[in-house]
């Protein structure tokens, strides 16, 4: 299973993460998304910094093109799945 991010998107979550000392969450409901668990929301309450996987960005993609990718890569079931990012760093040495 993997799925990829646009290179440009993830840095500034990943920064995020780190600016506010939080761990960065991998999201499956509408898309599948990396976001830093405590982030600034727009005024429409979604996340400020989100960064989609490639095809599984429902602004941009077509609901049946993201949603077949996301259930075939990680299931049918909705999920946030929380890890930290000094912890993978750490260990790729």
């Amino acid at each position: 299973m993997s799925f990829r991010c646009k290179g440009t998107d993830l840095p500034p979550v990943l920064s995020e993460a780190a600016v506010n000392r939080c761990r960065v969450v991998v999201v499956k409901d509408q898309g599948v998304s990396f976001l830093a668990r405590r982030d600034e929301h727009r005024p429409d309450g979604r996340q400020r910094l989100v960064a989609y996987a490639v095809c599984c960005n429902p602004d941009i993609d077509a609901f049946d093109d993201w949603w077949e990718l996301a259930r075939a890569e990680f299931g049918g079931d909705d999920f946030g799945e929380f890890f930290d990012p000094r912890m993978a760093s750490s260990h790729s040495s």
